[in-house]
């Protein structure tokens, strides 16, 4: 017993029978399997992209406390720097006038 005989037994029809079931068969299926590779393919590049945002935002966030810090820490020494430079500058200009004017 062959496929054409369970088909179509007289084989009158045979081939008008399995064009009409192959066909919707292969559509269904590869609609099947092109939805499930699009779905997958979207669910990847939406993971992608929120762990490359994720990233990104850490990273900046990251970027922005050292940069503030830093910039802190920098314009603190620098403040304390000038600073101590301008009392330095002052007691020799003090000195110098005293010792030499004085």
């Amino acid at each position: 017993m062959s496929l054409l005989d369970t088909v179509a037994p007289d084989n009158t029809n045979a081939h008008t029978v399995l064009e009409l079931r192959l066909p919707q068969d292969t559509f269904l299926h590869g609609t099947v399997v092109i939805v499930v590779v699009v779905v997958v393919l979207v669910v990847v590049v939406v993971v992608v992209v929120v762990v490359v945002v994720v990233v990104v935002v850490v990273v900046v966030v990251v970027v922005v406390v050292v940069e503030v810090v830093v910039v802190e820490v920098v314009v603190a020494a620098a403040a304390a720097t000038s600073t101590a430079a301008l009392v330095v500058v002052v007691i020799v200009v003090c000195y110098v006038i005293s010792e030499h004017c004085l």
